[in-house]
């Protein structure tokens, strides 16, 4: 299968453990080189909070090298912990447009997180950001 071609990816609506992670991560991510669109959303339903993490982790971590320009992460109560895993991320993609992380528990405390985060990406050229649903009162905002 040709993944260099794949400029899209939708996984959500699913429920993925870690070794499932470890899977599409080294497997089919790693590949895509030209990935632009991810869809992790709704993805750990029935799945362990504190596996969350991790398994949100293995798959940010493989996109760190491609061109994407949009992250679907709604729907994923993850919370502050979960936007431990995807930090790096936002420091370092100097492509990212569009992050959706919509009802995800962020709380004042995750909003922060992702504001620092984002802070320290001098080539972030974020356009449209919703966080809808997540409880970031005043101080996360």
């Amino acid at each position: 299968m040709d993944l260099q071609s794949v400029t899209s990816i939708t996984l959500g609506g699913n429920s993925y453990g870690t070794a499932a992670c470890e899977w599409i991560s080294d497997n089919i991510l790693k590949n895509c080189v030209n990935l632009q669109k991810i869809n992790f959303s709704d993805m750990f339903t029935q799945r362990l909070r504190s596996d969350l993490p991790n398994s949100l982790k293995i798959l940010m971590t493989s996109v760190l090298d491609k061109p994407i320009e949009s992250v679907d992460l709604s729907h994923n109560a993850f919370g502050p912990d979960g936007v431990r895993s995807f930090q790096e991320f936002l420091i370092k993609c100097p492509t990212l447009k569009v992050l959706n992380v919509t009802n995800c528990g962020l709380g004042p405390k995750g909003g922060e997180m992702i504001a620092e985060a984002m802070d320290k990406n001098p080539n972030l050229k974020l356009r449209e950001f919703s966080a809808s649903r997540d409880r970031l009162e005043q101080e996360g905002l």
